[in-house]
């Protein structure tokens, strides 16, 4: 039921276009779970898009859960794909664009910077810079790793977010 509900927030919040919550549907009523909202998602097809986000919310309801807002569901994925990376099921690279994406390019449920995990626009920009065809000149590492040393920023970044006990609203 978690992974379903996950694919639906996948799709309900635009962060998996490609999930396919009919299908989803109904492979969990193949499994006995036997609620309304599953019965009519079943029915349809990938592409009606607009009647499987008004069913989305009815199952949650069903399910005895609520919807998460967009960013609790964002901040959820990020520590997922932190703690995936620190047990080293992705590499930095393939974590950093969806940590990106979940972190920054999602609204903060409120304040200035909600998840308050650190900077991630200083792994971005080192991700950047680290994948230029062009070798930047000498002297241009930026100020934020003197040391060179973002490998370890960004792990002791993973942690933090991982054991965070941030509730986004």
């Amino acid at each position: 039921m978690d992974a379903l509900l996950r694919m639906c927030e996948d799709h309900y919040y635009d962060f998996d276009p490609r999930a396919d919550v009919p299908v989803a549907a109904a492979h969990a009523l193949s499994e006995d779970l036997m609620l309304p909202a599953l019965v009519d998602l079943a029915c349809l097809r990938h592409e009606d898009r607009a009647e499987i986000r008004t069913l989305i919310p009815q199952l949650f309801t069903e399910a005895g859960r609520p919807l998460p807002s967009k960013a609790a569901a964002a901040f959820a994925r990020a520590k997922a794909v932190a703690q995936q990376c620190l047990d080293g099921l992705l590499s930095p690279d393939e974590a950093i664009v969806p940590l990106i994406r979940f972190l920054m390019r999602v609204p903060s449920c409120g304040g200035m910077y909600c998840h308050d995990e650190g900077d991630i626009l200083r792994f971005e920009e080192t991700h950047h810079a680290g994948h230029n065809l062009e070798q930047p000149a000498t002297g241009t590492v930026p100020d934020w790793f003197p040391d060179n040393d973002a490998a370890e920023q960004f792990r002791e970044f993973l942690h933090s977010l991982t054991v965070s006990d941030h509730e986004c609203a």
